[in-house]
């Protein structure tokens, strides 16, 4: 197994060793020299590469950085934000979270190369709203329009198609009703206990590239916040279990314990990472 490190090839003779091992023992080689490990072939977006303790997606590549996304959903069960308020991703608990505890989990030397970048809030291009102001983060979740951008562009975020989609998030408890004016009329089926947008226009990103989007934690699959907000500032968009992107949102205080199928909320977290 051959590994290339600051342009010197590293013959490892494994002798059984998973490559996920022989990477770990290269990245701790790397570590000491202060190089930033790699494979021997990089073949830009989609790329998996080690950082820390966890594997991360190459995203893009832009002269002498990367953008990584978790390739896994690395916490589940933090709310967007702690508090019963509207919040924004500019005052929301969840990206203090992220700029703190998650941050120091890496290493000094690894949190030099991790660039502190301004993100565009732009509003919720379905609902509007308050987009907040821009921020300065080293550690941040994708936007919507990221989400598209980067996994593949249907064209539904500029459509918006009038399209029937079956909300899996709703209240499932027998003769409970959840409407949204927003999304349209509705129909309610109390023994299936569902709501189903008949018209009007959809109220996510249901396409080809549901399963690009998906994510795992550990072994099961569960929804991942977006740090873009929902049909209001009290909502935050996320992707499902599906992969379906929800442009209207969860309530951002949702933790797991208040949601409707009783899947606890995962982070999917993003950096750029200098070399």
């Amino acid at each position: 197994m051959i590994f290339v490190v600051a342009g010197i090839k590293i013959l490892i003779v494994d002798f059984g060793m998973s490559a996920h091992n022989a990477q770990f023992f290269v990245d701790m080689f790397s570590e000491a020299f202060g190089w930033m490990p790699q494979r021997a072939v990089k073949k830009g977006m989609g790329d998996i590469v080690f950082f820390g303790s966890n594997e991360w997606i190459v995203l893009r590549r832009q002269n002498d950085r990367a953008l990584l996304l978790a390739k896994d959903i690395t916490d589940i069960g933090l709310p967007y934000h702690d508090k019963l308020e509207a919040a924004t991703w500019e005052n929301c608990s969840l990206r203090a979270w992220l700029n703190t505890v998650f941050l120091n989990r890496f290493s000094e030397k690894e949190r030099d190369r991790i660039d502190r970048v301004w993100q565009t809030n732009e509003r919720n291009q379905w609902y509007g709203g308050v987009n907040g102001q821009k921020t300065r983060d080293g550690i941040f979740l994708l936007s919507i329009a990221e989400v598209v951008e980067l996994f593949g562009d249907s064209g539904h975020l500029q459509s918006r198609p009038g399209n029937q989609w079956i909300d899996d998030r709703t209240d499932e408890s027998a003769g409970s009703v959840i409407t949204d004016e927003s999304a349209g009329s509705v129909i309610t089926d109390e023994s299936a206990g569902f709501v189903i947008v008949q018209k009007g226009e959809s109220c996510a990103i249901d396409d080809q590239y549901n399963e690009r989007r998906r994510a795992k934690y550990r072994d099961s699959y569960t929804w991942w916040w977006l740090r873009s907000s929902g049909k209001s500032n009290a909502y935050a968009a996320y992707v499902n279990v599906g992969g379906v992107i929800s442009v209207n949102g969860d309530l951002i205080f949702d933790d797991g314990g208040n949601n409707r199928m009783g899947v606890k909320p995962g982070v999917r977290p993003a950096l750029w990472l200098m070399n």
